[in-house]
């Protein structure tokens, strides 16, 4: 599920370094890709993307730009750097920062281009992230994050994207673990014509409890 990421290039040495830049960043554009929008209860706050990191806003944080800006490329460096595993631990104070990515891909499979493979790659990363639990409370772990889908007998039906959701909910409601969730290229879902309630889920995802979570958007 992470072929788009590995498919990209990395980042020319230096080139994204403006993105994990300590100290007060105003809101700016570098080059083509605007830098510093953080969204908390969909209110927007001014800070630079580290703070955010470290910070206890959560909430959303995007980067915008045109195409070909070079915005995947910008993700697999947040998503691949040391330093925002730094960031995210002096945010979680103590508890495991369980880190969860989707890379949009248009020319990809279902899971790759659908909303509901967009829950299933966060489920299964975040799930695979996850602190082994001691003997015996995985079964029960398992049992709280499924909910009442587990009591069903038709075990063959696919999950439907508000069960999907609602897993992730249970997910994030763990009291010993907090959620940084990476998504990129929004505009590569489909259906197209259904973009705009892709982006309410991301809004929504992002205000589940202890949850931050970066993404990007084609302006």
């Amino acid at each position: 599920m992470n072929d788009r990421r590995d498919r990209l290039n990395s980042a020319e040495r230096g080139t994204f370094d403006w993105a994990l830049a300590e100290g007060d960043v105003e809101v700016v554009a570098h080059r083509d890709i605007v830098f510093g929008r953080a969204y908390t209860q969909t209110t927007k706050i001014d800070v630079s993307f580290t703070q955010w990191l470290e910070g206890e806003a959560e909430g959303l944080f995007c980067f915008m730009g045109k195409p070909g800006s070079g915005k995947s490329t910008l993700m697999k460096y947040i998503a691949t750097n040391p330093k925002v595993d730094q960031a995210l631990d002096s945010w979680a104070k103590g508890k495991p920062p369980i880190r969860a990515e989707h890379f949009f891909w248009i020319l990809g499979g279902p899971v790759q281009k659908s909303r509901e493979g967009l829950l299933r790659h966060l489920l299964h990363s975040a799930l695979l992230s996850l602190p082994p639990c001691a003997d015996g409370e995985d079964l029960e772990l398992a049992k709280r994050i499924c909910g009442t889908r587990r009591l069903s007998s038709n075990f063959q039906r696919a999950w439907t994207y508000d069960e999907l959701f609602e897993m992730l909910s249970r997910l994030t409601a763990l009291p010993d673990a907090k959620f940084f969730f990476l998504i990129d290229a929004l505009d590569e879902c489909e259906p197209q014509d259904r973009l705009g309630e892709l982006a309410d889920e991301v809004i929504r995802i992002s205000q589940l409890p202890d949850v931050k979570l970066c993404s990007t958007w084609t302006d």
